[in-house]
């Protein structure tokens, strides 16, 4: 799902959330996809999150952020390369980390893929990932503030 999110933003963007069910957390559905809210406890949270953050869209500084994990494989890199927006895949795959726009992290080779990055904050180590988004940044329209 978060494939055909990136592709078609604008249009998933416009469309009513709403509440699919909950788990340990809320999910919400945009039309035919799910949006998981992990790290809400309550769909009034999430839901109020959402909005904020929808609202806070700069179309012009657009930067797709995504993962090896759950499913990433040659068609969904295939497509992931086609974004029409800067991105920055986090991968241990040596088939994609040779992309200009791949942040490799080859500790996890044997894994397949990148696990969650969050809890060590290993994506800021020596400032790997700011050096990188600034790079990526550099694209941004400069006259947009």
């Amino acid at each position: 799902d978060y494939m055909k999110f990136v592709q078609e933003l604008e249009r998933y963007l416009a469309a009513e959330l709403t509440l699919e069910r909950v788990e340990q957390y809320p999910v919400g559905r945009l039309g035919d996809i799910e949006v998981h809210f992990v790290h809400y406890n309550s769909w009034q949270e999430a839901k109020a999150a959402w909005e904020r953050r929808k609202a806070r869209v700069n179309w012009d500084r657009i930067l797709i952020l995504s993962t090896d994990r759950d499913g990433f494989d040659e068609q969904v890199f295939e497509q992931w390369k086609a974004l029409p927006y800067p991105k920055l895949l986090f991968t241990a795959n040596k088939k994609y980390s040779n992309h200009p726009d791949s942040l490799d992290f080859p500790q996890y080779e044997e894994l397949g893929c990148v696990p969650d990055l969050i809890p060590k904050r290993e994506f800021y180590k020596d400032d790997v990932l700011i050096n990188k988004v600034n790079a990526i940044g550099g694209r941004f329209n400069d006259s947009v503030s």
